[in-house]
């Protein structure tokens, strides 16, 4: 995503989804207990965490968070940057590059967000 380098491995610790993963990657994006805790929506396959892993996935998420608090304490941006950091995040929206939850990648990647009949 636009702008993120300055954070280093943050951006994929706090907003990794499920298709973005490697084989073998540990998943401990927000998008991960997002499915956990949704497994209704997810696929067949999956199998929600056990209290422990959730439990770790849940302190790790809570100190990654209050690092990236951290880091953008007194970050400013021009408008241009503002402007531009939008304007690739629209353009992410539009290539189907983002989704609304990790659990409705796969179903959505065939049709772009306009044809949907809902916003992303």
């Amino acid at each position: 995503m636009t702008g993120t380098a300055p954070f280093g491995d943050l951006d994929p610790k706090l907003d990794l989804r499920e298709p973005d993963l490697e084989k073998g990657q540990d998943w401990t994006a927000w998008h991960a207990i997002e499915k956990d805790l949704l497994p209704a929506e997810a696929d067949t396959s999956f199998e929600p965490f056990s209290a422990e892993k959730r439990a770790a996935h849940t302190q790790q998420l809570i100190i990654d968070t209050a690092t990236l608090h951290t880091k953008v304490q007194g970050v400013s941006f021009t408008l241009s940057q503002q402007t531009n950091a939008a304007s690739g995040l629209l353009d992410e929206v539009a290539t189907d590059q983002v989704w609304v939850s990790a659990s409705d990648a796969p179903a959505w990647l065939a049709t772009p967000p306009w044809q949907r009949g809902t916003s992303a």
